[in-house]
């Protein structure tokens, strides 16, 4: 071996093991809460309307229910243009749910000041919507590069998500506005 040879460092570089590894379930469990407070908090849309049509300013507006169709059809219409996005910025992707995340904080929060219907349907209906498909269907499409062997339970886990945020978040938002009505409830959850 000559002094040359021996002077070169190799470097191996391996990714993080798939199916059992730390960062698979870490992606798990970040996906799962993902699809727990997207889909949660979009089904439970009902307890909103409720209380939209029973207390002032909206109650004289028939198009509440506007504002929960409106959120479920942005969020599915975005599919397709979020993954088109994904796929031609990969790296920037990965910034993808915190970004959506927050801007459906903001949403919340906005929506916490509206005074109309129209002003929902935008803040609570689309604006909370269009981030809300940008934080979630990335973590959908990275679970099979992290779960291989194991997918269908990777995927059960995360889809049981909306189940389990479905079935809690209504019960926490009925309380939330029975007590301190709907600006304030928003504004909780905005910040949760």
């Amino acid at each position: 071996m000559t002094l040359e040879e021996s002077s070169v460092v190799h470097h191996q570089y391996s990714l993080p093991p798939a199916d059992k590894g730390r960062d698979a379930w870490l992606l798990l469990v970040a996906a799962f809460i993902m699809e727990a407070l997207v889909w949660g908090f979009l089904y439970s849309f009902g307890v909103f309307q409720d209380y939209y049509q029973s207390h002032l300013p909206f109650a004289r507006s028939s198009n509440t229910a506007t504002i929960g169709t409106c959120a479920m059809g942005v969020l599915f219409f975005m599919f397709p243009i979020v993954i088109a996005l994904q796929r031609l910025y990969p790296r920037q992707a990965r910034w993808a749910p915190v970004c959506g995340l927050l801007v459906m904080c903001l949403a919340l929060l906005i929506s916490s000041f509206s005074q109309s219907v129209p002003h929902l349907i935008i803040t609570q209906g689309v604006i909370y919507a269009l981030p809300g498909s940008i934080a979630y269907f990335p973590a959908m499409s990275w679970l099979g590069e992290w779960f291989i062997e194991r997918r269908g339970f990777g995927y059960g886990v995360i889809w049981s998500g909306s189940g389990i945020g479905s079935s809690t978040i209504p019960f926490i938002l009925e309380l939330l506005l029975q007590k301190y009505g709907s600006r304030t409830t928003l504004r909780i959850g905005a910040v949760a």
